[in-house]
């Protein structure tokens, strides 16, 4: 981390679509399975006995006084055993969550038993310049509040999805690096991770490389990966270091400085040997094995004593686990 400024701004957007079970800056997080654009959205599930409220809270410092452009998308899905309605707002506070202040009216939605699902719909608007201090803390709201009566004991909740939310202020200089770095990147499987990282200030966009060396590109060379603080990647190989340089950029350039991290893959495992089981067998004329989890292909090395290869060396066999020789080992 090699720069700092004391100007920023507040640019942010979320679409959830995260592998770990939280998300910086926002607060409850409660991942569901369908969504507006990928897989993952928040979703409220809003217990209809007790008229209860679900909130999805974004706190920042980063604002930099001028006018902040927001949008959403929520949606409703459709059950077969209860009806769904409530209200959705939004709004924002600037004494910690003390005082909100409404942005907009207020959204009602129904949607009957077996009725019609509500499709992904964008809700947008401006909160004008000046309106949120240079650098106070800002909290941006959707809230959803059930406004039905339990039709059906088995079945008391609703569900509604809030998804693609976007914050957006003005850039007034290049980004900062302050106060950011990479916070998870540990292998969700041995060839897959998910990298995350803290927003930088006054960023709108983040270029990512990954290498096998420091700084290195050999895997990912400087790829735009937009307004998102995280990036899958698959297709790795097993027990091998890796290393992840990012580059914050706005209307303004890209940043002095960069976020770096690293990491290592899990190793893979070996098998265990399952056919034959006799030992001192007069011939075999097939080997088994136990297959192993994330493995594409196994490899075999077969000699007339340990750790020798004059019968077979080293035999690609493919994504199998088990292999008949052409004739029988004597």
């Amino acid at each position: 981390m090699l720069c700092a400024f004391t100007n920023a701004q507040i640019t942010i957007y979320e679409d959830f679509e995260r592998y770990s079970g939280s998300v910086y800056g926002w607060s409850p997080i409660r991942i569901g399975s369908t969504s507006c654009n990928g897989t993952k959205a928040y979703k409220s599930f809003i217990d209809t006995f007790g008229n209860e409220t679900a909130r999805l809270i974004y706190t920042t410092n980063h604002s930099n006084g001028t006018e902040l452009k927001y949008s959403f998308k929520y949606f409703v899905e459709s059950m077969t055993n209860y009806s769904s309605g409530g209200i959705i707002t939004t709004s924002y506070s600037l004494d910690g969550g003390t005082t909100w202040i409404d942005l907009g009216s207020p959204i009602t939605f129904l949607v009957p038993v077996a009725g019609v699902a509500i499709p992904c719909t964008l809700v947008s608007g401006t909160i004008p310049a000046g309106t949120i201090p240079t650098g106070s803390e800002f909290k941006f709201r959707v809230m959803v509040k059930n406004t039905m009566v339990a039709n059906n004991p088995a079945y008391s909740y609703q569900t509604v999805g809030i998804d693609d939310v976007k914050l957006e202020q003005t850039p007034t200089e290049i980004p900062s690096c302050l106060n950011t770095q990479v916070y998870f990147t540990i292998p969700e499987e041995p060839f897959k991770t998910d990298i995350q990282w803290y927003p930088a200030k006054g960023a709108t966009g983040y270029y990512i490389s990954l290498g096998t060396t420091p700084g290195g590109t050999d895997v990912i060379n400087n790829l735009d990966i937009g307004n998102s603080t995280h990036h899958f990647i698959s297709s790795l190989h097993h027990s091998t270091q890796y290393f992840v340089t990012i580059t914050p950029y706005n209307s303004f350039g890209n940043a002095s400085c960069k976020i770096t991290s690293d990491f290592t893959t899990h190793k893979l495992g070996c098998p265990y040997y399952l056919t034959p089981n006799t030992p001192g067998a007069s011939a075999i004329s097939q080997f088994g094995w136990s297959p192993v989890p994330d493995a594409t292909g196994y490899r075999i090395t077969a000699g007339t004593t340990p750790q020798t290869n004059d019968i077979l060396d080293n035999v690609d066999v493919g994504n199998v686990t088990s292999f008949k020789p052409s004739a029988p080992f004597f």
